[in-house]
C-alpha cells in the first residue's frame, strides 16, 4: 500500500512538473513572436533581437525535450483501462504493475 502511495505521489510529481513545463514554453512561444515583431519593425535592432530569439528557441528545445522524456515517464506508470460494467464503459488509468 505504501508502495502504490509513493508511486502515485511520483506521479502527481511528474505531471505537476509538465505543467509548469508547459507554461514555460507557452511563455517563450510568447516571446518568439515578439521578437519576430520586433525584428520585422526595428532593422537597426536586428542583430540583438536575432540572439535573442536564438537564447529562446533553445529554451523551447530544452523545454521540449523535457516534455518528451515526462510523457515517456508518465506514461510507462499508467496504462489506459477500458470495461463494459452493467451496459455501461468506464475509461481511466491504472499503474502498471497494480492489481487489476
Amino acid at each position: 500500500m505504501v508502495d502504490k502511495l509513493q508511486s502515485l505521489g511520483f506521479l502527481k510529481d511528474l505531471i505537476q512538473k509538465r505543467e509548469v513545463l508547459l507554461r514555460k514554453k507557452e511563455f517563450y512561444n510568447d516571446k518568439v513572436i515578439k521578437e519576430r515583431f520586433l525584428i520585422m519593425e526595428n532593422k537597426e535592432k536586428n542583430r540583438l533581437a536575432n540572439k535573442r530569439l536564438v537564447s529562446y528557441r533553445k529554451s523551447l528545445a530544452n523545454i521540449n525535450k523535457e516534455l518528451l522524456e515526462l510523457r515517456r515517464e508518465i506514461n510507462a506508470k499508467k496504462t489506459r483501462t477500458f470495461k463494459i460494467q452493467d451496459g455501461e464503459q468506464y475509461h481511466g488509468f491504472i499503474e502498471k504493475g497494480a492489481d487489476k
